[in-house]
């Protein structure tokens, strides 16, 4: 019994590379981004919550106006997938946006290639109807 219950829980406890700060940079479907944070508190079982905040440069469009876009999101990451060495992340958050906030929700997965840096994918919706998915290079710490 008590090597099932330590296999049970090494297998759904978080990574033991839970960042303390990460940053990074996107590519997504309407813009150029870049997104920094670090870790306010361990979550134990299940992740780490952090504080995240991000800078967006919108693709230019013929009759769109060029403006910088920024965030700020209260994130829990560092979600550990069972039996993989897959992390999930989910933030809520605000974005200034033409001197207007608009709060927003993302979901992503961030996948491991080279020591502290890994593949970041994510998926984005505010609450103007806009959606937005991208991938990037995410460094942690």
């Amino acid at each position: 019994m008590k090597k099932i219950l330590t296999a049970a829980l090494l297998t759904f406890a978080p990574t033991a590379s839970a960042a303390a700060l990460w940053g990074g940079v996107d590519v997504n479907t309407n813009s150029l981004g870049a997104h920094a944070g670090f870790a306010l508190l361990p979550v134990p079982f299940i992740g780490t919550l952090g504080l995240e905040g991000g800078v967006e440069r919108p693709w230019p469009a013929p009759g769109t106006p060029d403006t910088t876009d920024f965030s700020v999101a209260a994130t829990l990451r560092d979600l550990n997938l069972p039996l993989t060495r897959t992390d999930a992340f989910v933030s809520a958050g605000v974005l200034l946006r033409e001197s207007r906030v608009t709060p927003f929700a993302e979901a992503g997965l961030r996948f491991p290639v080279l020591l502290n840096a890994g593949l970041r994918v994510a998926a984005r919706a505010d609450t103007d109807g806009r959606l937005r998915a991208g991938a990037g290079l995410e460094l942690r710490f």
